[in-house]
């Protein structure tokens, strides 16, 4: 996709399944029902899990969060699935190794995001910058909670992270942007150039349905009050012409436009073409396996 002279790609590490009910509080089956091209053949929602690899046209490279890594978890009595591993090689297809990223930017810093932050205790990405919210690095140094980074994560940023505070250019053409709520420092990026933006969601909204429902609520955001202000402001941004919506976490189409139509908004992924259907299939070792996998 490109906005302007930016090139934006996304790079796949894996995919995350999960019972659309339990996730997205407040959604109905027949909300469900409707959107079936969203779910697998049991029913659980697909989210991609990844990077976002924006290059610039003065040939900066920036990764916008790392993916879930090369591990597996399989909780079996809640439905849930995470594969991870493919981001290396989704890099390598790209015609890139990771010393020719300048810049990792974090949306925030659960799992799913920075599972390639460190190898063997040291950073993955060793020449890049790695920035995040100075709210979201003092959460996790204070939290001992398997949702986030591991010691060997925060051990190799130590030294190394910068920290923002509100809004930022990190570099020109993209912005961080605080929309806390999903974790307290969570952040969205604003990527501009010319008369083009792409705003790019993080985890503030999961799937294409919350953009037509804002008021469900996700499972794992830590103050749904806030959570809520932030995909409500978030939606105002999209409204603005000549924006594009990134979606993250959006099975096999992550670039869309928002249009009005029967419901108060909805996605259009008619700006580039679908990519094809993700394999359901893990594509790297399997990793760490928790409680049996599913049948």
């Amino acid at each position: 996709m490109h906005i302007g002279d930016i090139r934006l790609t996304l790079l796949p590490d894996g995919y995350h399944r999960c019972d659309p009910l339990r996730t997205f509080v407040g959604s109905a089956r027949s909300d469900w029902d409707t959107h079936s091209h969203l779910l697998d053949e049991r029913g659980r929602v697909v989210m991609t899990m990844g990077a976002l690899l924006a290059e610039l046209a003065d040939g900066t490279r920036v990764l916008i969060d790392l993916g879930f890594g090369p591990q597996t978890i399989v909780l079996a009595e809640l439905a849930v699935e995470f594969w991870g591993g493919r981001l290396l090689a989704s890099l390598d297809a790209a015609g890139l190794a990771p010393d020719d990223i300048d810049v990792v930017c974090y949306s925030h810093l659960h799992v799913d995001h920075v599972g390639w932050t460190s190898t063997g205790g040291v950073l993955t990405f060793s020449r890049a910058r790695h920035v995040m919210a100075r709210t979201e690095w003092e959460h996790w140094n204070a939290a001992d909670d398997p949702a986030g980074p591991g010691p060997h994560h925060l051990g190799a940023l130590a030294d190394r992270v910068e920290l923002t505070d509100g809004d930022t250019t990190i570099v020109a053409g993209l912005t961080m942007i605080p929309t806390p709520g999903h974790t307290p420092g969570h952040c969205s990026f604003i990527v501009s150039s010319g008369t083009e933006r792409a705003v790019v969601l993080g985890d503030a909204i999961h799937c294409p349905l919350q953009i037509t429902h804002p008021e469900w609520e996700f499972s794992a955001d830590v103050n749904k009050n806030a959570a809520k202000k932030a995909r409500e402001h978030l939606l105002r941004e999209l409204d603005a012409p000549r924006t594009t919506v990134v979606g993250p976490h959006f099975p096999d189409a992550v670039f869309g436009r928002v249009l009005a139509g029967s419901v108060p908004r909805q996605v259009a992924f008619d700006i580039v073409p679908s990519a094809p259907a993700q394999s359901l299939a893990p594509e790297a070792p399997a990793g760490e396996l928790v409680l049996p996998a599913l049948s």
